[in-house]
């Protein structure tokens, strides 16, 4: 990724606190809040802060670990 993407991150939790991280995600960091995961029997509609809200045992499937691997995160921070 260049430096003006953003890395691709879903957040656990839908509370007070998740919309928090997201606000500071989305204004001071490299990272681009794309859902909000909580545990299966916790999901209350579809989303949060008008992005997808998935149960945890969904997540995995919409949004694959390898859509950013440790070695980009690795090759990121060694940039800076």
């Amino acid at each position: 990724m260049n430096k003006t993407e953003k890395f691709p991150l879903v957040v656990f939790g839908s509370a007070e606190i998740a919309k928090l991280a997201k606000y500071y995600f989305d204004n001071d960091s490299e990272y681009n809040i794309v859902a909000f995961t909580v545990d299966d029997d916790y999901v209350e509609g579809k989303e949060c802060c008008g992005l997808p809200l998935l149960p945890f045992s969904k997540t995995l499937k919409e949004y694959p670990p390898s859509a950013v691997s440790y070695t980009h995160l690795r090759a990121h921070e060694t940039d800076s």
